[in-house]
């Protein structure tokens, strides 16, 4: 007997499942495949599942800030601001946060940001890099970059009396790890006079605890999680793309 292939077939991308809608039963025997294939699209990685996202590990510009003439550590804050950012992304429902429990490199990874982070900036690149190696669509970087409580003295008509200006700087951006486009970022410092820190204080709830330090940082954190869940809320859903149809046609002569 002798045999002969005809075979036409065109795809791109990864075979995502395939049918076999017509097939021969005797000579000479043909088959059709159809396919459903997997089109890399940055602003829809997961075909149409939620993307994932990697939250960095929060760090600071200095390993200790310098508030009201003594050392701040902001040790505590950052696990406290990272958190927050987290909790964010996970009540919007928009994307799947990468836990360390899915994968015990993830405890490793986030280490190895945090080292490179005392080192000096981490660059755009190294995110990237860090977010293929975790699998993530998405990176989020987490920066306190600037504390400071400053006292003075001011006159007025009626006498003097005591300033206090709390500052704060959190740096956010959440990189599309693909295209290392940054989709979205907060920079914007805060500022608390004499007036936002009394009303702080006669809060009964935690913040009337918090020194003016982290009064500034938590309400710094504060806008840049609310501009984050905007911006969540605003993207648009995974849209469900119709299949591409691949065809492979077959023909065998005995």
């Amino acid at each position: 007997s002798s045999s002969s292939e005809d075979i036409k077939s065109w795809s791109s991308g990864i075979i995502h499942s395939y049918a076999i809608p017509q097939r021969s039963t005797a000579a000479p025997w043909t088959a059709e495949v159809c396919a459903n294939i997997v089109r890399f699209d940055p602003k829809n990685p997961r075909f149409g599942l939620p993307p994932t996202v990697a939250v960095f590990p929060a760090t600071a510009r200095k390993a200790s800030f310098t508030v009201e003439g003594k050392p701040f550590d902001p040790g505590r804050l950052l696990k406290q601001i990272e958190a927050r950012f987290e909790r964010t992304l996970v009540d919007s429902r928009t994307m799947d946060v990468i836990q360390e429990s899915w994968d015990p490199k993830v405890s490793q990874y986030r280490s190895d940001f945090r080292k490179r982070a005392q080192d000096g900036e981490i660059s755009i690149a190294e995110t990237m890099k860090l977010g293929h190696q975790l699998t993530a669509d998405y990176a989020l970087t987490i920066s306190l970059n600037y504390v400071c409580v400053a006292k003075s003295e001011k006159k007025s008509s009626v006498g003097t009396f005591k300033q206090t200006d709390a500052d704060a700087t959190v740096i956010a951006e959440l990189v599309n790890v693909a295209t290392g486009k940054i989709d979205w970022q907060w920079d914007a410092p805060t500022r608390l006079n004499r007036t936002d820190l009394a009303e702080a204080k006669a809060d009964k709830g935690v913040r009337s605890r918090m020194s003016p330090a982290e009064l500034a940082v938590d309400t710094c954190t504060t806008a840049a999680t609310d501009s984050l869940r905007q911006f969540l809320n605003g993207m648009a859903p995974a849209s469900h793309r119709s299949p591409l149809r691949v065809g492979r046609g077959v023909r065998i002569d005995a």
